[in-house]
């Protein structure tokens, strides 16, 4: 988590309203004031989902950090008595604004039920944080007076930036792409070999094994696996219908039966879920083909080109009657225009040399891809008038978040600050 992050932290619990507080256990002392356990639990569960490959540990240990932070900035602005305290209304328009901006965020429908299932209003809401609207005015105040005017960027640090890196800020070029996939089999005997270990660490499970404990020693999927099977929040319409309404019946945490994927089984711990989304563990028991299974489908997919290229036939009619993707068969095939930085690799390669027209034969994670290049765009670099306000602010960004992290070094020095195990 960046330095700088605190002035957000004075608000970001706003969603989450009331929290339990029976962990008031201390964790840490600034000055004369203290940080208590329910404040750095209640935290952690606004971010976690910002942060899936973090430790509980670790994204806790940070956000401990920015919020010490929070409190020598915050006590350094009460201190100043050259500051203005904010008034009542000036208070009001800031509530309002951040309540509207969670409206957007999650829209007004969701934003409604989160207050009513704390048994919240809006005005009741405005009073539970009007402090720390208060005290986020006052230290934005502090940081305006003290911070603010030791940064300047000249014209030429601009230029100089846009000059270095104006090759990463090029667009992305565009590809308009349609596709037939022949998915790789898999033999009866991996098939059933797979859900029967599957099937042992569920029951695992069940008897009170640790799911975290399985998914690091025993999931496919190594990069969640090393974080307990953590997958963060997905959107519920990311599962097929029949996956979804697994998961629906599924309440925080409870596990699911294995569940059959494109690459395998999955066994999923539901840690949250709202009205779109669902946040997830999983547990994945991966069934790789054989080699003969892959040439079979490379065979096949050669075939299909064939018939394009040599035969003439039609690409639309072919998808439609070949493709195992069920989401584009019926269109044809049809991805629509698809940025090239969001393809995997192997489309990368093979489509950044590719011509409009061109077929190609492209091996994906369960099988191989027939694509044909429909159309394409060259993304452009913009122009230095275009960007130039937007380069300057983010350089003086950088270095606002510089003299913060200076600042807070110096008041370090300056007050008494305790971190207690937790």
């Amino acid at each position: 988590m960046r330095k700088g992050a605190f002035i957000a932290f004075l608000f970001s619990g706003f969603i989450y309203a009331q929290t339990t507080t029976i962990e008031d256990k201390v964790v840490a002392r600034v000055g004369d004031e203290v940080i208590t356990l329910s404040e750095l639990n209640e935290l952690y569960e606004n971010y976690k989902n910002f942060y899936p490959n973090l430790s509980e540990r670790d994204l806790k240990q940070s956000i401990l950090q920015e919020l010490i932070n929070n409190k020598l900035i915050l006590q350094a602005a009460k201190k100043d008595t050259t500051i203005a305290k904010p008034g009542a209304e000036e208070i009001n328009r800031a509530l309002e604004e951040r309540i509207k901006l969670f409206e957007q965020q999650y829209g007004s429908e969701n934003f409604e039920d989160m207050l009513k299932s704390q048994g919240l209003t809006r005005e009741a809401l405005k009073e539970m944080y009007r402090e720390n609207i208060s005290d986020e005015i006052l230290v934005q105040r502090y940081i305006d007076k003290y911070v603010r005017p030791k940064i300047q960027v000249t014209p030429q640090e601009v230029r100089n930036f846009y000059d270095q890196y104006k090759d990463s800020l090029k667009e992305p070029d565009l590809y308009r792409i349609s596709h037939i996939l022949i998915k790789v089999s898999v033999d009866s005997a991996q098939e059933s070999a797979a859900l029967k270990k599957a099937q042992s660490l569920y029951n695992q499970i069940k008897k009170g094994a640790s799911f975290e404990d399985l998914a690091n020693r025993y999931s496919d999927d190594r990069e969640s696996a090393s974080y307990g099977g953590k997958i963060g929040t997905i959107p519920k319409n990311f599962f097929p219908p029949e996956v979804q309404e697994k998961l629906d019946k599924l309440n925080p945490g409870e596990v699911s039966e294995p569940i059959r994927g494109d690459y395998g089984y999955h066994i999923f711990k539901l840690l949250n879920k709202t009205q779109n989304t669902y946040e997830l563990k999983h547990i994945l028991v991966k069934i790789e083909p054989k080699a003969e299974e892959w040439n079979k489908a490379y065979q096949k997919a050669q075939s299909i080109k064939n018939k394009i290229e040599v035969q003439k036939q039609d690409f639309e009619t072919l998808a439609k009657t070949y493709s195992d993707d069920e989401d584009t068969k019926d269109l044809g095939g049809d991805l629509g225009w698809v940025p090239l930085t969001n393809l995997p690799d192997e489309f990368k390669q093979k489509l950044s040399n590719a011509k409009v027209g061109d077929i190609l034969i492209i091996k994906g994670q369960n099988g191989y891809h027939v694509v044909k290049v429909n159309d394409k765009k060259v993304g452009k670099t913009p122009e230095f008038s275009e960007i130039q306000q937007n380069i300057k602010q983010y350089i003086e960004n950088m270095k606002l978040q510089e003299e913060l992290a200076n600042l807070i070094e110096d008041l370090k020095k300056k007050t008494f600050i305790e971190i207690k195990e937790f």
